[in-house]
Protein backbone atom coordinates (compact mmCIF):
# COMPACT_ATOMS: atom_id res chain seq x y z
CA UNK A 1 0.00 0.00 0.00
CA UNK A 2 1.66 3.09 -1.17
CA UNK A 3 1.66 6.44 1.54
CA UNK A 4 -1.06 8.11 0.24
CA UNK A 5 -3.42 5.29 0.05
CA UNK A 6 -2.85 4.24 3.77
CA UNK A 7 -3.41 8.58 4.83
CA UNK A 8 -6.00 8.08 3.00
CA UNK A 9 -7.63 5.23 4.59
CA UNK A 10 -6.57 6.25 7.94
CA UNK A 11 -8.72 9.56 7.44
CA UNK A 12 -11.78 7.55 6.69
CA UNK A 13 -11.46 5.34 9.52
CA UNK A 14 -11.14 8.46 11.50
CA UNK A 15 -14.36 9.96 10.25
CA UNK A 16 -16.01 6.51 10.83
CA UNK A 17 -14.90 6.75 14.51
CA UNK A 18 -16.19 10.44 14.89
CA UNK A 19 -19.36 8.82 13.84
CA UNK A 20 -19.75 6.67 16.16
CA UNK A 21 -18.97 8.68 18.95
CA UNK A 22 -21.82 10.81 17.72
CA UNK A 23 -24.31 8.06 17.80
CA UNK A 24 -23.10 6.70 21.43
CA UNK A 25 -22.73 10.17 22.75
CA UNK A 26 -26.52 10.99 21.55
CA UNK A 27 -27.53 7.54 22.67
CA UNK A 28 -26.35 7.92 26.15
CA UNK A 29 -28.23 11.68 26.19
CA UNK A 30 -31.45 9.75 25.28
CA UNK A 31 -30.87 6.68 27.78
CA UNK A 32 -30.15 9.76 29.96
CA UNK A 33 -33.03 11.53 29.35
CA UNK A 34 -35.37 8.35 30.00
CA UNK A 35 -34.08 7.98 33.69
CA UNK A 36 -34.63 11.82 34.57
CA UNK A 37 -38.30 11.30 33.62
CA UNK A 38 -38.55 7.83 35.62
CA UNK A 39 -36.93 9.16 38.33
CA UNK A 40 -38.62 12.61 38.41
CA UNK A 41 -41.92 11.03 38.22
CA UNK A 42 -41.13 8.51 41.04
CA UNK A 43 -39.75 10.84 43.50
CA UNK A 44 -42.39 13.46 42.94
CA UNK A 45 -45.24 11.21 43.32
CA UNK A 46 -43.13 9.78 46.33
CA UNK A 47 -43.25 13.51 47.69
CA UNK A 48 -47.11 14.57 47.01
CA UNK A 49 -48.49 11.38 48.12
CA UNK A 50 -47.32 12.27 51.58
CA UNK A 51 -50.70 14.26 53.07
CA UNK A 52 -49.42 17.78 53.48
CA UNK A 53 -46.58 17.80 50.96
CA UNK A 54 -45.45 21.41 50.46
CA UNK A 55 -43.73 23.39 47.73
CA UNK A 56 -41.03 24.09 49.76
CA UNK A 57 -37.26 25.59 48.86
CA UNK A 58 -36.19 21.84 48.79
CA UNK A 59 -38.96 20.94 45.53
CA UNK A 60 -38.41 24.41 43.81
CA UNK A 61 -34.56 23.69 43.55
CA UNK A 62 -35.18 19.76 42.37
CA UNK A 63 -37.77 20.71 39.67
CA UNK A 64 -35.08 23.39 38.80
CA UNK A 65 -32.44 20.45 38.59
CA UNK A 66 -34.97 19.05 36.27
CA UNK A 67 -35.32 21.49 34.09
CA UNK A 68 -31.74 22.06 33.51
CA UNK A 69 -31.04 18.46 33.14
CA UNK A 70 -33.28 17.30 30.32
CA UNK A 71 -32.82 20.45 28.37
CA UNK A 72 -28.90 19.87 28.64
CA UNK A 73 -29.58 16.04 28.11
CA UNK A 74 -32.41 17.26 25.15
CA UNK A 75 -29.53 19.59 23.43
CA UNK A 76 -27.08 16.74 22.94
CA UNK A 77 -29.70 14.50 21.24
CA UNK A 78 -31.30 17.01 19.02
CA UNK A 79 -30.52 16.65 15.14
CA UNK A 80 -28.45 19.57 13.55
CA UNK A 81 -29.25 19.03 10.10
CA UNK A 82 -26.43 20.04 7.56
CA UNK A 83 -24.03 20.55 10.75
CA UNK A 84 -21.82 17.59 10.85
CA UNK A 85 -19.45 16.43 7.79
CA UNK A 86 -19.02 12.92 7.71
CA UNK A 87 -18.67 12.04 4.20
CA UNK A 88 -17.99 13.97 1.12
CA UNK A 89 -20.48 14.49 -1.84
CA UNK A 90 -19.14 11.80 -4.21
CA UNK A 91 -21.10 14.07 -7.12
CA UNK A 92 -19.27 17.02 -6.24
CA UNK A 93 -15.76 15.17 -6.20
CA UNK A 94 -17.07 13.41 -9.54
CA UNK A 95 -17.41 16.63 -11.07
CA UNK A 96 -14.71 19.02 -9.69
CA UNK A 97 -12.01 16.69 -9.77
CA UNK A 98 -12.55 13.51 -11.75
CA UNK A 99 -9.80 15.18 -14.14
CA UNK A 100 -7.08 15.18 -11.64
CA UNK A 101 -4.47 12.31 -11.14
CA UNK A 102 -5.42 9.58 -8.30
CA UNK A 103 -2.85 10.92 -5.88
CA UNK A 104 -4.15 14.68 -6.70
CA UNK A 105 -7.59 13.86 -5.52
CA UNK A 106 -6.67 11.37 -2.87
CA UNK A 107 -4.69 13.74 -1.20
CA UNK A 108 -7.63 16.36 -1.85
CA UNK A 109 -9.93 14.14 -0.04
CA UNK A 110 -7.55 13.14 2.40
CA UNK A 111 -6.96 17.30 3.16
CA UNK A 112 -10.90 17.79 3.34
CA UNK A 113 -11.77 14.80 5.44
CA UNK A 114 -8.76 16.03 7.89
CA UNK A 115 -10.78 19.69 8.28
CA UNK A 116 -13.75 17.70 8.46
CA UNK A 117 -12.68 15.51 11.64
CA UNK A 118 -11.06 18.68 13.19
CA UNK A 119 -14.25 20.42 12.62
CA UNK A 120 -16.59 18.62 14.01
CA UNK A 121 -14.24 17.58 17.10
CA UNK A 122 -14.96 21.03 18.27
CA UNK A 123 -18.64 20.69 17.72
CA UNK A 124 -18.64 17.99 19.38
CA UNK A 125 -17.09 19.76 22.21
CA UNK A 126 -20.36 21.50 23.42
CA UNK A 127 -21.92 18.73 23.43
CA UNK A 128 -19.92 16.40 25.85
CA UNK A 129 -20.74 19.80 28.12
CA UNK A 130 -24.15 19.68 27.73
CA UNK A 131 -24.16 16.26 28.69
CA UNK A 132 -21.47 16.41 31.99
CA UNK A 133 -24.14 19.50 32.97
CA UNK A 134 -27.16 17.17 32.49
CA UNK A 135 -25.70 14.27 34.48
CA UNK A 136 -24.75 16.78 37.56
CA UNK A 137 -27.97 18.15 37.67
CA UNK A 138 -29.45 15.22 37.36
CA UNK A 139 -27.63 13.82 40.28
CA UNK A 140 -28.31 17.15 42.45
CA UNK A 141 -32.36 16.64 41.61
CA UNK A 142 -31.88 12.96 42.74
CA UNK A 143 -30.53 14.24 45.99
CA UNK A 144 -33.13 17.01 46.23
CA UNK A 145 -35.94 14.50 46.49
CA UNK A 146 -34.57 12.22 48.39
CA UNK A 147 -33.68 15.33 51.24
CA UNK A 148 -37.38 16.12 50.54
CA UNK A 149 -38.63 12.66 51.17
CA UNK A 150 -36.34 12.57 54.31
CA UNK A 151 -37.64 15.39 55.58
CA UNK A 152 -41.07 14.95 55.64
Amino acid sequence: METSSAIYAEAVRAMDQRARMLDELRNRAAALLAAIAVTTAFLTSAVFAQAGADVDVLVIAAFVQFAIAAGAAMFVSTPRRGHWVLALDAEVLLEHYSDLGDGEVTAWVTRRLAQAWRDNGRKMLPLYDAFNVAMLAFGIETALWIAKILTM
